[in-house]
């Protein structure tokens, strides 16, 4: 069974429109600590990296779970058609979207459509 919340990020306001960015976090486990480390962890790459992060999007089941059959994953999706200002999402490794490379891949073309790049954490 899945899960999905989404939580509010401390924004820094000193930086442009152009640096938005949304976080995904999941895990197999229902382990709130271990989703609410990954956006901690996110938070402060994306600090480093200048960007804005005003939602994170979580999911919590198996990565052999379809990235369209995850509610925090679609909400994901709807919420970067909706904000034409976002450029990219981190994620902590390629594994928390997707562990078949052909559905990363399918992914990445779709949120490039969208102008969004997906920026890895621990690659």
């Amino acid at each position: 069974m899945s899960n999905s919340t989404q939580t509010n990020p401390t924004l820094n306001k000193n930086l442009q429109p152009q640096n938005e960015a949304f976080i995904y976090v999941r895990s197999a486990h229902a382990n709130q600590l271990q989703l609410q480390s990954q956006v901690r962890s996110l938070q402060e790459q994306a600090t480093t990296l200048d960007f804005i992060c005003e939602q994170a999007f979580e999911d919590r089941c198996s990565g052999m779970t379809e990235p369209t059959m995850r509610p925090g994953f679609l909400n994901l999706i709807k919420a970067i058609q909706d904000t034409p200002t976002v450029s990219a999402i981190l994620v902590s490794d390629h594994a928390r979207i997707s562990r078949s490379l052909a559905d990363l891949s399918v992914i990445e073309n779709l949120l490039k459509d969208f102008g969004v790049d997906i920026i890895y954490a621990e690659e």
